[in-house]
């Protein structure tokens, strides 16, 4: 049975700054520039070597007989090594799976501290008998910088690294001719927040969704891997993508809602989903192995409006016909505008929806029906063992083994091809379907989709 975390009460404070360090007791949940939620501040060591200061954090009773892995985990701008302890939960981590995490209090010059990240290694090798093959780097902010910045400089010191909320301004992301056969595999973790706006000035029209494709799909092509997700899920707020690679894989996190910031759980789910799986061998090669919680693909069909090809189980296939979505509108007439005055200046006002439309043939395809048409394709049976579902164009009455259940809206039949809205037969196949911005996932399981998820989505079905 795995240690038990203790998840202690505190003072909750609701406004104030991740830069101020606050008594024992209190926990912080800044929701300004930095979105930051902690927790209770635990025991902790402050170091220094000359200007070098760090925070260490190592578990009671650690076996220094045995060797342990080592976190370096890096602030965000303006912040500090104890800052970062207060938000991020790798202490947790640390005492629950008998690990070492180390605190750096970073400057701006990145050769001094590609230094400090040596000396704290061979420091921590020293002192607490690290295993150098399993040394994790991670950071927030600028912080993600740093560790973006090592990863790429530095690869071979490392096993994995994690990069939350960001973010880069290196243009190298950005550039479609960039040679990256110079820059070595590394597994690596990014955590992203949808509502994370936060974006460099650097790079002429990028924007934060943008930066965050490039800045991923860097790391795919220097970890070899393949550029479709082997792995799509959705569980809860957390959107995840999880890319194969010959070299190194990458995880991809996506959190709804979440702004500028790192969550309480990036540090556990960091370790649990990629790190505890990863190390390093005696010929510093990177060996992918199986991770405490191995992400695996949603049982899901994922459709887009406007696209040809489908996911199936993360697998990409092609549609006979790209699904189309439509609002339902209604004319606004004089009598609702006098009890409605808003609606003065709306000559059509979305009524309800949307509503996904996908080719008879193709949700049988999707769904395992056999099809059997009549009226000259304008009505169908899907049928298969224990379900039977009746669809006709231009009716909202269907039947679902007999029992007559109303449409969302009503069959459509163009060009000699009978469109049925998917929703509905999800809906009578016991599924849930996630929406945002044209693309719809139907799978067993509720949650929320972010809007880049839902881009980077449509652009792979496109």
């Amino acid at each position: 049975m795995e240690k038990e975390i203790i998840i202690v009460p505190g003072e909750s404070i609701n406004e104030g700054s991740a830069n101020i360090r606050y008594p024992e007791g209190q926990i912080l949940n800044v929701k300004g520039f930095y979105e930051q939620d902690s927790h209770i501040m635990p025991k902790f060591t402050e170091m220094k070597d000359g200007d070098r200061e760090w925070v260490e954090v190592v578990p009671e009773g650690l076996d220094l007989s045995e060797k342990h892995p080592l976190v370096i985990s890096w602030h965000g701008g303006g912040q500090s090594g104890w800052g970062q302890l207060f938000a991020t939960s790798w202490h947790m981590v640390a005492e629950k799976y008998g690990l070492v995490a180390f605190y750096p209090n970073h400057g701006r010059d990145s050769r001094n501290n590609t230094e400090f990240v040596e000396f704290l290694i061979s420091y921590a090798k020293e002192k607490y008998n690290i295993d150098d093959r399993r040394v994790f780097i991670q950071g927030m902010s600028a912080g993600n910088m740093m560790t973006s910045f090592l990863s790429r400089t530095k690869p071979e010191l490392f096993a994995g690294a994690g990069m939350s909320a960001g973010p880069d301004n290196t243009t190298l992301f950005t550039d479609p001719d960039a040679d990256l056969s110079e820059f070595g595999p590394i597994p690596v973790y990014q955590s992203r927040g949808e509502r994370d706006t936060l974006c460099p000035s650097t790079v002429e029209g990028i924007n934060r969704m943008l930066l965050n494709m490039s800045d991923r799909d860097f790391w795919l092509k220097v970890n070899g891997c393949e550029m479709l997700p082997a792995v799509i899920k959705i569980d809860g707020r957390n959107n995840y993508m999880v890319y194969r690679g010959t070299k190194a894989d990458v995880v991809y996190r996506d959190v709804k809602w979440r702004g500028h910031g790192q969550t309480i759980d990036d540090a556990e789910q960091m370790w649990r989903q990629l790190f505890s799986g990863v190390c390093r061998n005696e010929n510093n090669e990177v060996v992918m192995g199986e991770p405490i919680d191995p992400l695996k693909t949603d049982d899901a069909v994922i459709l887009a409006d406007g696209a040809g090809n489908v996911f199936v189980n993360s697998e990409k296939k092609a549609l006979t016909k790209a699904p189309y979505e439509l609002l339902q509108y209604m004319e606004v007439p004089e009598a609702m505008l006098e009890r409605m005055p808003e609606l003065k200046d709306k000559k059509n006002v979305p009524s309800y929806g949307p509503f996904l439309y996908v080719a008879a043939d193709d949700v049988a395809s999707l769904f395992g029906f056999e099809t059997e048409y009549s009226y000259e394709g304008q009505r169908v049976i899907l049928k298969k063992e224990g379900c039977r579902i009746q669809i006709s164009a231009g009716n909202v009455a269907s039947t679902v083994n007999g029992v007559i259940k109303n449409l969302e809206r009503q069959a459509e039949f163009k060009d000699g091809i009978l469109y049925v809205p998917v929703r509905s037969i999800a809906e009578y196949l016991k599924k849930i379907v996630i929406m945002q911005d044209g693309v719809w996932y139907i799978t067993d399981h509720a949650g929320e989709m972010t809007a880049d998820f839902a881009a980077f989505l449509k652009g792979y079905l496109a």
